[in-house]
């Protein structure tokens, strides 16, 4: 039980990390938030990184020396969870790119 708590805090960890330099790019090029901290923006991408994370250790742990049909069916559905958080992860930082450099109309 132990374990589950590591691999939970290691994803929030890891979350994190994947969230913060862009708080940092978006303090430090609009000159301290002029406009609010967009909080809905960087919750979003914490949750997805760490929920992505999360998942990514699940499958490592996928005992592949089981029968085939044991671990094949939970491998895919992971995987088919996984895409689509690295997609929106991915629109979501092009698509707020200009405003986390200080762009305008934000």
């Amino acid at each position: 039980m132990k374990r589950i708590y590591l691999r939970i805090l290691y994803s929030i960890l890891i979350g994190l990390l994947a969230t913060v330099p862009f708080v940092v790019l978006e303090w430090k090029y609009s000159n301290g938030f002029p406009q609010g901290v967009p909080f809905a923006v960087f919750n979003f991408l914490f949750v997805v990184a760490t929920v992505f994370v999360f998942l990514v250790f699940s499958i490592s742990r996928t005992p592949f020396t089981n029968p085939f049909r044991v671990w094949i069916l939970p491998l895919l559905l992971k995987i088919i969870v996984a895409v689509p958080l690295v997609l929106s992860w991915t629109y979501m930082v092009s698509d707020q790119m200009p405003c986390f450099l200080g762009g305008r109309g934000c």
